[in-house]
């Protein structure tokens, strides 16, 4: 039996303790952040999924939500449906589990016209009163909202402004703000001004590098992947204090071990994590040279039964092609994510062979290159791919990209309307929202370049 503890379930069960002594603090607090490093964000997520399960341990019930904040329009109707979906999917697995109105809010809730937002708005408290009501508990819930960083806060803070003070009695939101940015500041302070109850735990730095580095040093110091496993923390540490020597010196050794295990996946595997800490200083020929070494490894094997070394493979095409694109050798990266694509496709991975068409589709919005064909190509791929499946890659990118050609294409407007459906039901109403961040993105590149 094991007896080694584990450092990140130690700094959860401290989350634990602290969030209990802080609230004891204001426990009339309706709105509370966590105050954190960007570093300790694993660890927040932790102490939601600890917490949203049969094994949290503090007197609130917290229910993480994880839905995106894709606008202020929206973001009630997309958590209504998404709590609901989460209690169906609790409850088909534990029968005890009751809801007396959870049939009539589930049937209101597919007939509800996310276009009315006050409708959808007043809907989601209905839906949170229904819920503490048949939890039958006397301390608050709280929902957990974790909002991608990517997302318009300030239409987030007008969002909880908004809502927080109509919500039912004993219920609260919890949100995750990092120190270094203070995005939800301004709500805060708003807030406290008009006497809504707020607080923030704040947390202080958790040395998640030093956790990382303890749980790496676990295990039988003559173990090969304990030895391989403290060559990625060295490797790591060379690679942000830029020391190239170090890194290759500490590569070196992880080439060494994994190739005197035999296992051609480890031996790939090394080559591709070497690469990756070099690319922090694009050393040009070692990073080339372990990328293509990497390949032929790769391939030595038998990518079509061993579905490992295939994995290992087709992410050291990816990071070849990565590579390219970091030193604006837009051309080769091209041809690289070319060859992982058709690579993925020969193989049957359509995880791979959509985030490789993904990637293609980026480079065209950089250079204009490629265009409505390749645009095609990739929409035609992924939209044969199951549902469950598709839920799993980034296509809504490449969705969004197939819809902006067809907005230029006579009698395309079924076509798109079709489209939008398949995407709102797999990835949320702002299912193109990234898409749209991302071509912001570029054209604001360009026109630094311009200037």
């Amino acid at each position: 039996m094991n007896h080694e503890h584990n450092p990140v379930a130690d700094r959860i069960a401290h989350l634990c303790q602290f969030w209990q002594e802080e609230r004891a603090k204001k426990p009339q607090a309706r709105l509370i952040r966590w105050l954190v490093e960007a570093a300790d964000l694993p660890l927040i997520d932790g102490f939601f999924r600890v917490e949203s399960s049969s094994h949290g341990s503090v007197e609130e019930t917290i229910v993480a939500m994880l839905t995106n904040f894709a606008s202020s329009a929206t973001y009630a109707h997309d958590l209504s449906r998404h709590f609901l979906e989460a209690w169906q999917k609790d409850a088909a697995h534990d029968p005890g589990l009751q809801w007396p109105q959870f049939e009539s809010l589930n049937q209101r809730m597919k007939e509800l016209d996310i276009r009315d937002e006050e409708q959808t708005r007043y809907f989601f408290l209905e839906v949170l009163a229904g819920f503490k009501a048949c939890e039958g508990k006397t301390t608050p819930v709280f929902i957990g909202l974790m909002p991608q960083e990517g997302c318009s806060y300030r239409d987030l803070n007008q969002w909880l402004t908004e809502l927080t003070p109509l919500l039912p009695e004993n219920i609260g939101f919890v949100l995750v703000d990092f120190r270094e940015k203070g995005f939800l500041d301004k709500v805060f302070t708003k807030m406290e001004e008009e006497g809504c109850p707020v607080q923030t735990l704040e947390l202080k730095n958790q040395d998640m590098a030093g956790v990382y580095d303890e749980l790496m040093a676990q295990g039988d110091s003559n173990d090969p992947q304990v030895i391989f496993r403290n060559c990625l923390v060295q490797m790591g540490k060379a690679s942000k204090a830029k020391n190239v020597t170090g890194v290759e010196k500490w590569g070196d050794r992880a080439l060494e071990v994994s190739q005197s295990t035999g296992d051609t996946v480890f031996w790939a595997a090394a080559h591709l994590a070497y690469a990756g800490f070099l690319f922090n200083m694009l050393e040009t020929k070692r990073i080339t040279k372990l990328l293509d070494q990497g390949i032929r490894i790769g391939h030595s094997g038998n990518l079509e039964k061993e579905g490992a070394l295939r994995a290992v493979t087709l992410q050291l095409y990816g990071f070849r092609a990565a590579y390219f694109q970091a030193i604006n050798k837009k051309k080769e990266a091209v041809e690289w994510y070319r060859k992982q694509v058709h690579l993925a496709r020969e193989h049957r991975e359509p995880l791979f062979a959509i985030t490789g068409y993904k990637s293609l589709l980026m480079i065209t919005e950089e250079t204009g290159t490629e265009g409505a064909q390749l645009v095609s190509e990739a929409f035609d791929y992924g939209w044969g791919l199951d549902d469950d499946l598709l839920k799993a890659t980034e296509f809504a990118f490449i969705a969004g990209y197939e819809t902006r050609r067809l907005a230029f294409v006579k009698g395309s407007e079924e076509k798109t309307r079709v489209i939008e459906a398949r995407m709102r039901e797999l990835f949320g109403q702002g299912w193109d929202q990234p898409l749209k961040v991302q071509i912001y993105d570029v054209k604001e590149k360009e026109k630094m370049k311009l200037k």
